[in-house]
């Protein structure tokens, strides 16, 4: 998650989106974001339910701005975004930390268990390239539910029920055709970030979706690489 004053984001044409980033801030694999790699982004405004996903390539990159060029760029319907609104009261003074690790801690597995929200980054491979070699194009969407509706088994093993709505299949489509994703929990209330990168499955079986209410399908999530911000956001919410 980027966040920075409000301005951080500018656009000087239709095609390009400019990024001032924090460069006090530890990024996880921040070498990834190199010129020419694919990139998924997600805007979004909790308090208007309003948001918009873009894809594209990095023009430029460096410890402090991102340039990307957009390919691809539209709307989703508000539904399953939980209304929320920045703390502006809110106040504090420690430093961004980031503990990287392979398992779930209690702390992990609790902010999980009580998610009302979720984000969900996921590739394809297409025959784009000038050599007809395989190019990766990335997407990321947002996630939304009844809080504690997604289920953590003893193992670790995250079980996520998708509802109507999510019919572009953008995500689902991906997950079937790599089996991997990179998830992103919030805590609205003290700014840690949950990130977390592993291996992902559709479950078809009717049994499974039956179990949850009002879904339509059901996928699984094994984590293999965890990153932890402590403090990783400035932005506190509270709940509309």
């Amino acid at each position: 998650m980027l966040d920075n004053k409000p301005g951080f984001l500018t656009t000087p044409d239709e095609f390009t989106l400019n990024l001032e980033l924090d460069s006090s801030k530890v990024i996880p694999n921040h070498q990834g974001l190199t010129k020419g790699k694919p990139i998924g982004v997600l805007g979004i405004d909790l308090k208007t339910r309003r948001r918009n996903r873009l894809n594209g390539h990095i023009q430029a990159s460096s410890a402090n701005t991102l340039s990307v060029q957009v390919a691809q760029s539209y709307g989703n319907c508000p539904k399953f975004i939980v209304p929320r609104s920045v703390d502006n009261t809110a106040q504090f003074d420690s430093e961004t930390t980031v503990q990287s690790y392979a398992q779930l801690t209690p702390e992990d597995r609790a902010l999980i268990t009580a998610a009302d929200t979720f984000f969900v980054a996921t590739f394809a491979e297409t025959n784009t390239g000038e050599d007809n070699t395989a190019q990766k194009e990335v997407d990321i969407s947002h996630r939304g539910g009844e809080a504690g509706f997604i289920r953590l088994s003893p193992e670790g093993v995250l079980s996520i029920p998708d509802y109507a709505g999510n019919r572009f299949y953008n995500t689902l489509g991906n997950i079937y055709a790599t089996e991997k994703a990179g998830l992103l929990f919030i805590d609205f209330t003290n700014g840690t970030l949950l990130q977390i990168t592993g291996e992902a499955k559709l479950d078809f079986t009717e049994q499974t979706i039956a179990a949850f209410s009002n879904a339509e399908h059901v996928w699984h999530f094994k984590p293999q690489c965890i990153h932890r911000h402590n403090n990783g956001t400035q932005l506190r919410w509270v709940n509309d």
